[in-house]
């Protein structure tokens, strides 16, 4: 407790506890006056004043802490006082936002993979019908320019290469497609203020 709150047991002997443990909620920034809650008024464990989550005012500035407030009661069921146990909670925070990030970094490679995979179907379909492509008009060309007559299947190797240039269309577009997803993934929809009707 003297490390966590940096007043020595000498100084806190015989001061009010809120002037020694001073917290706040850590949601709402609140100071709590009465850091025991209602255990000594109610003779009940945490209430609600006591949230189980509060940020413990030092010197050194807020630490996050997590407490639990008990009342000392006699056999006589007198209230003798109150009794809290309470741990600074700053390293299992830093804990637990690492494995969210590396949580995050895998679920990224896993998306990564998928769409890799995604589009690597239809770029393989574009780069082997390009490839077609141009080797078709390159044995037309050369035809052409040494003024062979074009060979018999001449006409068939054109509607192949139309073919072959709407199957790269639609792969093209399947990318498209893909990356129009991912945008709107990664970011949010635009929201459209107007004047609306709640009875409606």
């Amino acid at each position: 407790p003297v490390r966590l709150t940096g007043v020595s047991t000498t100084n806190a002997v015989g001061r009010p506890l809120a002037e020694v443990f001073v917290l706040c909620d850590e949601r709402t920034r609140v100071p709590l006056t009465q850091p025991l809650g209602s255990a000594l008024r109610e003779e009940q464990p945490t209430g609600d004043d006591a949230p189980p989550s509060a940020a413990l005012q030092t010197a050194e500035g807020e630490r996050p802490i997590e407490q639990r407030v008990a009342p000392i009661v006699s056999d006589h069921g007198e209230v003798l006082g109150a009794v809290t146990v309470f741990r600074c909670v700053s390293d299992q925070r830093q804990m637990q936002q690492r494995l969210v990030m590396a949580d995050r970094m895998a679920s990224l490679g896993t998306l990564a993979a998928g769409v890799a995979h995604e589009i690597n179907n239809p770029l393989t379909v574009i780069l082997s019908g390009a490839a077609a492509i141009a080797q078709q008009f390159a044995q037309l060309r050369h035809d052409l320019a040494s003024g062979t007559p074009p060979a018999p299947d001449a006409l068939g190797r054109l509607v192949q290469a139309g073919e072959l240039a709407q199957e790269i269309e639609m792969a093209a577009d399947r990318v498209s497609r893909i990356i129009a997803d991912l945008k709107r993934f990664a970011l949010p929809a635009d929201e459209s203020k107007a004047p609306t009707d709640v009875r409606k």
